[in-house]
């Protein structure tokens, strides 16, 4: 019973102990998003986790690990409740996996101290999550270079290694501390040393970056106009009142092209009807660029087979479409992206429809788009993304990789509320500013409507709720970061480090029984 409490009668921690750091450490994770979003908890977040591994077993460390996991996930994407308590319980278990194999993959480089421990823990961590956004059920959500968004000198290293490079430092960070307190030989020490001179370097260079970028002349500019009606569903808005949605955006969109702006952006399926195909919808958006000189860049659906379609079958996509300022429709990206059980069923699942329609599954499947191609503009080439789009930063890259220089993100955010699922949703967007160096706009039908220059700052931000017509200046750019030309380098060198760490002599940890 002794090994149940505290304390063991053999002095070492108990089974209560063990948990509660598991848990403190989990507690800590959620604190540092959206919010309270205090970002500076992700640098000690896992010390608890990591101290306690040291004397876990590989099965000790899985269930620490999922106890870490699931009180993070289980704060994180508390907003899931809005959906049905269902899909929250569904989503976070399988969420808290992930930290369990961390754990159970750190456990013997936790043992192992030293070297192992400060640069094969992050190394550990990087790899998972990558592992977790890999692929069309992937999630990226609660990546921890996020928790970092609003810490600026250092969010300048995501311009050179993206955000798993901000990942592995924080990770770094923790892993540090945790040698430093453990006092257990001298070459923790200097090893946290080291991972310390690593961190203060990055941190000193982005203080520099951005200071440089205050002297730095800027390039040719665009105005552009963000449009936030501020209606959702529950107020009216397309699916009841198409009429009233038109007229709010066209107000906005007058009022904007009064400040000049040259392009204006709706958020996400704004448009109550197929902007390209319904020959009044379309006639009356081209009317409207051309009465007031700006482009229109909004959310629509349209078909993906435009054949199929009119033969009464095909589905629709979720479309980004472009008319230039002469009413003329000129670019259309359809979302690649889905979202699973929001914009399609996974195929496993699809038996199950009629039993997921109550927690609001589609009845249709939306189909996802082939490419990412930028759109060509009124002589601007715009990089346009669809929602949870934003948070993948291989899309931002791709679209800057093939000459975007301004990336537009388009969102429908309504759905959340006033949950902390909006502001964790536009915390992505700083990161994918400074990843590709451009500047990113982003409409919202109800909130966050923003903009993010090339370093990350927030230079203009709408309220959660409300109608908001914003003109930002945004400068056309045409360089391409390290990070936009080197890509995901630091996830291989995790690899590489994790696997070294793990067949390290001395690294490996005993089996349990």
């Amino acid at each position: 019973m002794a090994s149940k409490g505290i304390i063991t009668s053999e002095g070492t921690p108990g089974k209560a102990a063990l948990a509660g750091a598991a848990v403190l450490s989990g507690l800590l994770l959620a604190a540092a998003f959206p919010y309270p979003d205090v970002g500076v908890s992700a640098w000690v977040a896992l010390v608890p986790l990591i101290l306690v591994l040291r004397t876990a077993t590989i099965r000790g460390a899985l269930a620490l690990g999922y106890i870490c996991g699931l009180v993070f996930f289980g704060i994180l994407f508390s907003w899931c409740a809005v959906f049905g308590y269902a899909a929250w319980a569904a989503l976070v278990p399988i969420q808290a996996v992930f930290t369990a194999v961390f754990s159970a993959v750190a456990a013997p480089m936790c043992r192992r101290g030293g070297w192992s421990a400060v640069f094969g823990v992050p190394a550990a961590w990087v790899a998972v999550e990558w592992l977790r956004a890999l692929g069309p059920l992937g999630v990226s959500w609660g990546a921890l270079s996020v928790s970092q968004h609003r810490n600026l000198p250092l969010l300048q290293a995501a311009a050179l290694g993206g955000p798993y490079l901000l990942s592995f430092l924080v990770v770094m960070g923790n892993a540090a501390v945790a040698e430093a307190v453990s006092q257990r030989r001298s070459q923790s020490l200097l090893a946290s040393v080291v991972a310390a001179a690593v961190i203060v370097t990055a941190a000193v260079g982005g203080s520099a970056r951005l200071r440089l970028a205050g002297m730095r002349l800027g390039g040719e500019e665009v105005i552009v106009g963000l449009a936030q009606a501020g209606i959702n569903k529950e107020q009216g808005g397309h699916f009841s009142d198409p009429e009233k949605l038109m007229r709010a955006y066209e107000r906005l969109t007058r009022r904007l092209a009064y400040y000049h702006a040259s392009m204006v952006v709706w958020p996400e399926t704004t448009v109550p009807g197929m902007a390209l195909r319904d020959p009044w919808l379309k006639h009356r958006l081209s009317r409207l660029a051309k009465r007031t000189g700006t482009a229109l860049v909004l959310g629509s659906f349209d078909p993906a087979d435009l054949s199929a379609w009119r033969a009464g079958g095909g589905g629709l996509q979720n479309c980004v479409v472009a008319f230039d300022k002469h009413g003329r429709a000129v670019g259309r990206y359809a979302k690649v992206h889905l979202v699973p059980f929001g914009e399609y069923v996974p195929v496993p699942a699809s038996r199950f429809r009629g039993f997921l329609r109550r927690w609001g599954v589609p009845e249709e499947d939306l189909v996802p788009g082939r490419r990412r191609d930028p759109m060509m503009v009124d002589g601007v080439s715009i990089g346009a993304l669809v929602c949870f789009e934003s948070a993948l930063c291989g899309a931002s890259r791709e679209l800057v990789r093939k000459g975007a220089q301004i990336l537009v993100f388009v969102t429908n955010d309504a759905w959340f509320g006033r949950t902390a699922a909006p502001y964790q949703h536009l915390a992505f967007s700083p990161l994918r500013a400074v990843e590709t160096g451009r500047y990113v706009l982003r409409a919202a039908t109800t909130g966050i409507t923003a903009c993010c220059d090339p370093y990350g700052r927030v230079v203009a931000a709408g309220p959660l709720g409300g109608e908001v017509g914003m003109p930002v200046r945004a400068e056309i750019r045409n360089g391409k970061t390290p990070y936009v030309v080197l890509g995901d380098w630091i996830v291989w060198l995790s690899f590489i480090l994790a696997g070294a760490a793990l067949l390290k002599p001395g690294a490996r940890g005993t089996a349990d029984a």
